[in-house]
């Protein structure tokens, strides 16, 4: 798809190849690429500080990827509709594809995707996708708009994946109601557990097993010496707290992952209607899931 510009904006090129468009207030810089509509950077406008994990393979090569129609691992990489059997990887399939950009004005772009043809052996729905980035003082705010356009029901699940950028001690602050954990083995999801601490520093011994995966959350803060980042997910079921662990130790980054749905679990029958947390979408219906990134700086 060919970009569309709503008012005459010019495109930054990257030095890997490929394009983004920006926006910008008096306090943050976010550039997004059509590719997989993910934020290449978020800046700090006033320092020029870069908030967004900048994709080292050697730790990670992406940045902020789109999960889409799943999230996480299936079971054998595999689910089943209508007792047809389909192949997918983790995360889905819309992190590599390219999406339509709109400039709607300096602090707002939409991004649009339909399915095609050749995704549907592995997604067999007509839909589409509209990603939304608007910036209010010093937040990010992010929606989603899944369009179902089939006569009948569609299985979903959609999420965010933004890494941040950090440097020494990481505290993890979470606010919320009826919070559980959900553990992980062999990137699936095992039984839930009571959540006995909701401020702490983060450590690679909590993240040996994969993600923190959290459940009943509102509010996530993660607090370094020179910056914090508060995400509002309350629209969101669970989110999931990510940083690989490279050469012992773990990576200069954090994710905070907003999920509408969850990785299969190790019990799972594969049928992509009984998975855990899947969404249902109706007939010629839209859904929409937004949650909002807060910077704040140390003086």
């Amino acid at each position: 798809m060919s970009p569309t510009f709503l008012v005459n904006y010019d495109k930054i090129d990257l030095p890997f190849g490929g394009y983004c468009l920006k926006i910008e207030n008096e306090s943050l810089l976010v550039e997004i690429s059509p590719l997989g509509a993910e934020i290449q950077s978020i800046k700090n406008i006033k320092t020029n500080q870069e908030l967004c994990w900048q994709g080292d393979p050697t730790y990670w090569s992406s940045r902020s990827p789109l999960l889409f129609p799943i999230i996480g691992s299936l079971k054998e990489d595999k689910y089943y509709l209508n007792d047809e059997s389909f192949e997918m990887k983790k995360h889905g399939i819309v992190r590599d594809q390219e999406f339509e950009l709109e400039q709607v004005n300096d602090s707002t772009i939409n991004c649009y995707w339909d399915i095609e043809e050749s995704l549907k052996e592995f997604y067999p729905y007509q839909c589409s996708l509209k990603i939304t980035y608007q910036l209010e003082e010093n937040s990010l705010i992010v929606s989603y708009v899944v369009i179902n356009h089939e006569d009948f029901d569609m299985f979903y699940s959609i999420g965010g994946h933004p890494g941040f950028n950090v440097s020494g001690p990481v505290t993890l602050k979470l606010e919320g109601q009826d919070m559980s954990r959900y553990l992980i083995s062999g990137s699936l999801i095992d039984k839930s557990v009571d959540v006995n601490k909701t401020n702490f520093i983060l450590t690679k011994e909590h993240l040996r097993d994969d993600a923190l995966v959290y459940t009943g959350v509102d509010r996530c803060h993660l607090i370094m010496k020179d910056y914090s980042v508060v995400a509002d997910v309350s629209e969101f079921i669970n989110v999931g707290i990510w940083s690989p662990i490279v050469n012992n130790e773990m990576a200069p980054f954090v994710c905070i992952e907003p999920w509408q749905g969850l990785p299969d679990t190790l019990t799972s029958n594969q049928i992509l209607k009984d998975k855990k947390d899947n969404q249902i979408l109706k007939a010629q219906e839209e859904a929409k899931f937004s949650y909002r990134l807060t910077f704040n700086y140390e003086d």
